[in-house]
C-alpha cells in the first residue's frame, strides 16, 4: 500500500513538473514557432527515363555520372529522372557519407520509390517528387539524422513517408492522395516510429487509414497539417509517443476519431481544428496530456455520442489551468463540458470559435531543435538546454528521493 501512495505521488509530481514546464519555462508566442521554408523549384515537365538507382559508396554516385562532388556546398544532384518499375526499388542510397539532393523525379514503382538507409548525418535533401502507387512506401528514411524531405507529392503510395530510428528531421509540405485500394493495416500519410526531435509541418494528406501515425516517438513537433477522410483509427494518432507539440492542425471527415492519443503522454495538443469526425474529436487511452484552445465541431454524428471528448484510464487536462482557457465544443449546452467516458470534464469551456486572437498569451517551452537547410532556407530555433537541464535535475531528484522511501 504505501509502495502504491509512492507510486502515485511520482505520477503526480513527474506531471506537475511537466505542466510548469509548459508554462513557465522559454515562454515565446505560440504563433512563431515555426516558418515555411522557401525551397526553389526544380519542377519540369521534361523527364528521362533511367533504370532503378543503387548506391551503396560514395564512389556510386560519379559511376552513374550525377553532378557535384558531394560536399555541403556542392552536393550531388539526382533530378529530372522517370523511374519506373516492376520487380526493384526506384532509388535506393545506403550507407554513404556525401551530400546529395533528389529532385524532381518521377518514380513509380512494385517496391519503395525512394529508400535511403544509414547515410551521414545531414547529407540527404528529398525535394519536389512525384511519387506515384509505390506498393511498399514512397520515400522511406532509416536511421540518420537532420534531413529534409521537402515538396514531395503524388498519389495511391501506401505510406508516403516512412520515417524510422531518426532525429532532428524535417517532413514539410508534402502533398499525398490515397484511395479505396490501399488496405495496408497501417497505412498512414506519415508513419513515424522509434524517431526523435522531428518537425512535421504543412503536409496535406487525404484517404490514408491515418493521417499521421506515430509510434514510439518523442519530442515531435506537428504542426499546421491538414488531414482529411482518414479511414481508420484516427486523422492523427499518437501511440505510445510522448512529449510531442501538436498545434493548429486541421482533421476533418475521419471516419473513426480526429486525434486518437493511446498510452502518449505529456504531449501539448492546442489550437487545432477538429471536425466533423465519424466518433470524436479526440479519444484518449491510459495517456496524461494538455488539451487546450482546441475548435471541437460536429464530431461523433455516427454514433451520436454524448460529447466529442472521449478518455479512459488516466485523466487528461483540458484547459490550461494558468489562464482558465479550454476548448470550444460547439454542442457546449453549460457552463462546463463534460468528456465521455469518465469523471473529467473542461472547466473553462468557449462559447465561441478559438481563434488566434485567443493565443496571444499562450506560452510554451522554445523545441530543442536547430534545422539548418543548407543552400536552399534556413530555420532556426534556440536550443532550451539551460530548461531541459533544470527539468530532467528535478525529476532525478524527485525519483531518487522516492525510491529510497520504498526501499525504507
Amino acid at each position: 500500500m504505501k509502495q502504491t501512495r509512492i507510486n502515485r505521488t511520482l505520477t503526480s509530481l513527474l506531471f506537475s513538473l511537466f505542466i510548469f514546464s509548459v508554462l513557465f519555462l522559454n515562454p515565446r508566442s505560440a504563433l512563431g514557432l515555426l516558418e515555411l521554408p522557401t525551397i526553389q523549384s526544380h519542377v519540369t515537365t521534361s523527364y528521362t527515363e533511367h533504370d532503378p538507382i543503387i548506391i551503396i559508396s560514395d564512389d556510386n554516385f560519379t559511376d552513374y555520372g550525377f553532378t557535384g562532388n558531394g560536399i555541403d556546398s556542392d552536393p550531388y544532384i539526382i533530378e529530372n529522372l522517370l523511374i519506373n518499375s516492376t520487380s526493384e526499388n526506384g532509388i535506393v542510397i545506403n550507407g554513404t557519407f556525401s551530400h546529395f539532393i533528389i529532385r524532381n523525379c518521377y518514380v513509380e514503382t512494385s517496391q519503395v520509390g525512394i529508400y535511403i538507409l544509414g547515410v551521414a548525418n545531414g547529407t540527404t535533401r528529398i525535394y519536389n517528387n512525384y511519387l506515384v502507387g509505390n506498393e511498399i512506401n514512397g520515400i522511406v528514411i532509416v536511421e540518420t539524422s537532420f534531413f529534409w524531405i521537402i515538396g514531395n507529392s503524388g498519389h495511391d503510395d501506401k505510406v508516403p513517408v516512412r520515417v524510422h530510428e531518426c532525429t532532428n528531421g524535417y517532413v514539410a509540405s508534402n502533398s499525398h492522395m490515397g484511395g479505396e485500394n490501399i488496405g495496408y493495416l497501417r497505412s498512414a500519410g506519415i508513419y513515424i516510429t522509434n524517431s526523435q526531435d522531428c518537425v512535421l509541418f504543412n503536409n496535406s494528406f487525404d484517404y490514408y487509414n491515418r493521417g499521421i501515425y506515430a509510434l514510439n516517438c518523442s519530442n515531435l513537433i506537428i504542426q499546421q497539417n491538414y488531414f482529411s477522410n482518414s479511414k481508420e483509427q484516427a486523422g492523427i494518432y499518437l501511440y505510445e509517443t510522448n512529449l510531442c507539440f501538436v498545434f493548429n492542425n486541421t482533421v476533418i471527415n475521419s471516419i473513426e476519431v480526429g486525434i486518437k492519443l493511446w498510452e502518449a503522454s505529456f504531449n501539448r495538443i492546442v489550437f487545432n481544428q477538429v471536425s466533423n469526425n465519424g466518433f470524436y474529436g479526440l479519444a484518449s487511452f491510459y495517456s496524461i496530456n494538455l488539451i487546450y484552445l482546441n475548435n471541437f465541431v460536429e464530431n461523433g454524428f455516427v454514433a451520436d455520442n454524448v460529447s466529442q471528448g472521449w478518455e479512459s484510464g488516466i485523466s487528461n487536462i483540458w484547459c490550461d489551468l494558468n489562464l482558465k482557457k479550454g476548448n470550444h465544443w460547439s454542442d457546449l449546452e453549460s457552463d462546463v463540458y463534460v468528456i465521455e467516458n469518465s469523471n473529467n470534464l473542461d472547466p473553462y469551456p468557449f462559447n465561441h470559435p478559438v481563434t488566434e486572437d485567443d493565443l496571444d498569451s499562450v506560452t510554451y517551452p522554445t523545441p530543442p531543435i536547430i534545422i539548418t537547410i543548407p543552400g536552399d532556407a534556413e530555420i532556426s530555433e534556440t536550443n532550451a538546454l539551460s530548461s531541459l537541464l533544470i527539468f530532467i535535475s528535478i525529476i532525478t531528484i524527485s525519483v531518487v528521493f522516492l525510491r529510497r522511501k520504498i526501499k525504507s
